[in-house]
Formats: C-alpha cells, sequence, structure tokens
C-alpha cells in the first residue's frame, strides 16, 4: 500500500510531500527455477526432482521441492519460511 499527501499554499513556490510505504509478505520458501539448456539435468537438484517426480507421478515448472536446512546451533533442520512486514 503507499499513499501520498502534497501541501502548497496558494500564492507560494514552497511545497511539500509526505510519502508512505508498507508491505507484507508471506512465502513458503524459496523457489527453484527449472532451467531448460545444456546443462538442464546435470546438478544434483535435477536428479533429487527427478526422483521425486517418478514417485508422484510428475511435478510442473510451477511446482518445487521443499528446502529444510540445519542451520549453524540448530539441532534439526527447520522449513524455510518468510513472514515480513516493512515500513517506509
Amino acid at each position: 500500500m503507499r499513499g501520498q499527501v502534497e501541501y502548497r499554499p496558494d500564492g507560494s513556490t514552497f511545497s511539500a510531500r509526505l510519502i508512505g510505504d508498507y508491505t507484507r509478505d508471506k512465502a513458503n520458501g524459496f523457489h527453484s527455477v527449472v532451467v531448460d539448456g545444456p546443462a538442464a539435468g546435470a546438478g544434483p537438484w535435477s536428479q533429487a526432482r527427478a526422483r521425486v517426480a517418478a514417485l508422484r507421478g510428475g511435478l510442473s515448472v510451477r511446482e518445487s521441492l521443499p528446502d529444510w536446512n540445519t542451520y549453524k546451533g540448530d539441532a534439526y533442520p527447520s522449513p524455510q519460511a518468510l513472514s515480513r512486514k516493512a515500513w517506509a
């Protein structure tokens, strides 16, 4: 959401503008984009994707694999998620 307010008195060259922005974003992790071309299918993600696709009966180009990383200090892998709010 974005809003603007401008103040410009009559008969003056003075003007002031106040601009405010707000955003809220939620996602369940990053999306790995399918690569088409000579390098397609050469990396470890492509092999894992092929195995998951075989088990599920296929994956569309809009589906990707979940990413569960173990970060320093974590005892177990955690799902990737994003939740943020921003004001400007």
